[in-house]
């Protein structure tokens, strides 16, 4: 990108897998005569990121790693009720979630940029779930609040001169809206996906990213594998 249009191409795009552990702690569990339940829960999350998955992106020194997987944190509350049948249960989820600093670009192997990006999130989510027989479903409505704190070097175009560092913060906030399915295969395990669409929000950002559309929605999902202790 040469700074004349206002208009970012795309170059390339990036995929990586990325692993997860979440888990769950019961805090309290409360019958309620002659309605239900009532239960609060710990929730925690774990998530990887292969550090060798691209050459494009190189992650900091104090980003806490294990066998080749930088790590990410995240956790958070549930507060459920489960109201006697046949009326659904009702919960809402409390989440903070954080992914490990990283770089794009090196000015020193002669980019003309490069930007370190930090990005959290708190998430909320109200969810109605019931099951039938070995299978639960559950449904509902969420927002999240995006926090990211950048770092950025640049060669200006003109002049090819370094320009002095630009550190900033952003922030914004999404709605979204999800859909969560369990299958047991068993006492103990049981099959997860979850599928959503998270609702687009235009920024007022004047360039223009091609294939980078914050406007734009975006559908989301995930697969696991749970275990209960």
């Amino acid at each position: 990108y040469d700074g004349v249009s206002d208009t970012v191409g795309l170059a390339k795009k990036l995929y990586a897998p990325v692993p997860a552990l979440d888990f769950s702690f019961g805090l309290l569990r409360k019958v309620l005569p002659n309605m239900g339940s009532v239960s609060v829960e710990l929730l925690g999350s774990i998530m990887g990121i292969p550090k060798n998955s691209t050459q494009f992106i190189r992650f900091g020194d104090d980003d806490r790693s294990v066998g080749g997987l930088v790590l990410g944190f995240g956790y958070g509350v549930r507060i459920a009720i489960e109201p006697k049948a046949p009326m659904p249960s009702v919960s809402l989820n409390i989440t903070r979630h954080g992914l490990p600093n990283f770089t794009f670009g090196q000015i020193s192997a002669g980019d003309t940029y490069a930007y370190t990006l930090g990005v959290s999130s708190i998430s909320g989510r109200l969810l109605v779930g019931k099951k039938f027989g070995g299978f639960e479903l559950t449904g509902g409505l969420g927002a999240d609040m995006l926090k990211g704190e950048y770092s950025l070097l640049y060669v200006d175009p003109a002049t090819r001169v370094l320009a002095p560092s630009i550190d900033s913060t952003k922030s914004m906030m999404r709605i979204i809206t999800l859909a969560n399915g369990a299958f047991a295969l068993g006492k103990a395990v049981n099959l997860s996906f979850e599928g959503g669409f998270q609702v687009g929000k235009n920024e007022g950002i004047t360039t223009i990213f091609r294939a980078v559309n914050p406007g734009a929605g975006k559908f989301f999902g995930s697969i696991g594998i749970g275990f209960k202790l």
